[in-house]
C-alpha cells in the first residue's frame, strides 16, 4: 500500500524474482506453518529512533513478510481518538437513508469514487458469483488530470477528486486526519522493509513511496447482519 508506481523496475532484481514454489504445497501446509500472526512493536520506526533498535524492528518486518505475509503492528503512532474516531462517523453515515448515501454513487463519471451498495461487488466461485454483503464509500489521492498530463504520466480514469461524505459532519476532516497519519505510518514501514531487505532505509522515499507522494486508498466498509441463511452456511458473499 501507499506506492505511487510499480517497483519490480526499481527493487533488486534479487528481491524481485518470484521464488519457484512447489505445485504441491497446499492451504493445509500453509496453515500449519504458524498458528498467530506476529505482533510487531514499530515505535523505534515511527519515533526515529537510534539504528540499533531500527535494526531489530526491521528484522521483524523481514521475517513476517517473508514466512507469514501478515502482522499485527504496535506503537504506530496513530492517534486512538483517530482510529475510533473515524468508526463513529462511519457508523453514522451508514445509517443514513439509501437515497442519501446514494447521492455520492460511485460511476465512471465520479473517477470510480463513492459509494458502492450492497451486492455491488461479487465473489467468484466455483459455483459462480456471490453478491457481497457489503457496503462501501471508496476515496484514493485525488489527482488532477491536468496535471497528470502535464507531469507526462499516463491517464487513468480514477484521476480525480474524492466524492467526500459531507452529508455527516465531522466524517471527512477526520477521514483526512486518518489519511494523514497512515501515509506517516505507511512510510515508516517502508523505511523497515527496505533495512530488513538490507537497502538504505530511504531506499522507497521521495518520488517512488515518500510520504506525501504516495498513492493511497481508502475503502470504509460496512457489513450488515447476513439475511439469507444460504449465505450464512456458503461463507460467501460476506
Amino acid at each position: 500500500m501507499l506506492i505511487s508506481r510499480p517497483l519490480l523496475s526499481v527493487i533488486p532484481r534479487a528481491f524481485a524474482e518470484i521464488p519457484q514454489w512447489s505445485a504441491t504445497i497446499c492451504c493445509k501446509e500453509l496453515s500449519a506453518a504458524f498458528t498467530t500472526l506476529p505482533v510487531i512493536d514499530v515505535g523505534p520506526l515511527v519515533n526515529d529512533e537510534p539504528d540499533k533498535r531500527i535494526t531489530a524492528v526491521a528484522s521483524d518486518l523481514h521475517q513476517a513478510c517473508k514466512d507469514v505475509g501478515f502482522f499485527y503492528v504496535i506503537n504506530h503512532g496513530v492517534p486512538e481518538a483517530v482510529s475510533t474516531g473515524v468508526l463513529a462517523q462511519a457508523h453514522k453515515w451508514f445509517a443514513l437513508p439509501e437515497t442519501v448515501k446514494r447521492q455520492l454513487l460511485l460511476r465512471p463519471e465520479t473517477c470510480y469514487r463513492g459509494y458502492q451498495p450492497l451486492g455491488a461487488n461479487v465473489t467468484r466461485h466455483h459455483e459462480g458469483f456471490t453478491p457481497d454483503w457489503h457496503e462501501a464509500l471508496d476515496l484514493y489521492k485525488e489527482e488532477s488530470p491536468s496535471a497528470i498530463k502535464a507531469a507526462g504520466h499516463p491517464a487513468s480514469p480514477i484521476h480525480g477528486p474524492n466524492q467526500w461524505p459531507c452529508q455527516v459532519p465531522g466524517f471527512t476532516p477526520i477521514l483526512m486526519d486518518y489519511i494523514h497519519h497512515m501515509q506517516r505510518l505507511g512510510a515508516a514501514l517502508l523505511r523497515g522493509i527496505a533495512a530488513g531487505l538490507g537497502l538504505p532505509q530511504q531506499y522507497f522515499g521521495g518520488s517512488l513511496a515518500g510520504h506525501e507522494e504516495s498513492y493511497w486508498v481508502l475503502r470504509v466498509i460496512h457489513y450488515p447482519p447476513l439475511q439469507d441463511k444460504s449465505l450464512k452456511q456458503q461463507h460467501q458473499g460476506q
